[in-house]
């Protein structure tokens, strides 16, 4: 292999942790006349966002080759009839509508960043004669568990942050994205630990906080980018 050729990467991404709940109604949606572009939403009609707040979930859709593929951002502003946003996770929407319906959070960068992926292996032992014992084995994928660790320090605002997220009601959905540089692996998971926390005197700073999630479903395999074409130098050559 020539020394030129990139070697792979893995795992994705070099971010910080976002973590997004996606709630079971919708807060908000549009009734007018809506143009998108990569920072901003504007809609027609005098809409009123009184029910709108920064670090909601805003939700559209991108068709690319006649598929509709969900595409949503964080607000970061918003005005009369414009909505800003902080950037589209699947690019700028083609669609003429968007709904509100959750709430992101962007947490800090921690400690220590632990990923495990335990594989699910159905095993049944079987027995031929001479030959002794043997296996047949069927891979079911990965379980997936996500470790954020903030036990030498986290800010009262970081936890602060999370108040929608750590009041996630029953039919609401809690998604991790472990590196928010690539939002495209991001995983279904709900709370897998209990979460200490230990105050720092009389200071606004807490110790102890690990939080730890565990996939609801399994993974196919890990999340690997490989050679040419992912954001190889800045954001270069995604998807080819």
């Amino acid at each position: 292999m020539s020394e030129r050729t990139p070697s792979i990467q893995t795992i994705a991404g070099s971010g910080t942790p976002r973590l997004v709940l996606i709630q079971s109604d919708v807060t908000y949606t549009s009734s007018g006349t809506v143009a998108f572009t990569a920072t901003s939403i504007t809609e027609t009609g005098s809409p009123s966002y009184a029910s709108v707040s920064l670090g909601q979930r805003v939700l559209s859709n991108r068709v690319v080759s006649g598929l509709g593929l969900p595409t949503y951002a964080k607000i970061t502003a918003k005005a009369a009839g414009v909505l800003t946003i902080d950037g589209w996770t699947n690019g700028t929407p083609t669609d003429s509508s968007f709904i509100v319906d959750g709430w992101i959070a962007d947490m800090p960068r921690c400690q220590e960043l632990t990923e495990i992926f335990e594989p699910d292996v159905l095993v049944h032992s079987l027995y031929r004669g001479d030959m002794g014992s043997s296996f047949a084995t069927k891979h079911r994928g990965w379980r997936y568990t996500c470790v954020l660790d903030y036990s030498k320090y986290i800010s009262a605002d970081a936890i602060l942050s999370l108040r929608r997220q750590l009041a996630q009601r029953a039919n609401d959905n809690l998604v991790l994205i472990p590196r928010n540089d690539q939002p495209k692996y991001q995983y279904n998971v709900f709370y897998g630990k209990p979460v200490e926390l230990s105050r720092y005197g009389i200071s606004a700073g807490y110790k102890k906080m690990v939080l730890a999630f565990t996939g609801k479903e399994n993974l196919a395999s890990w999340p690997l980018i490989d050679g040419y074409g992912t954001n190889y130098a800045n954001a270069y050559g995604t998807g080819l």
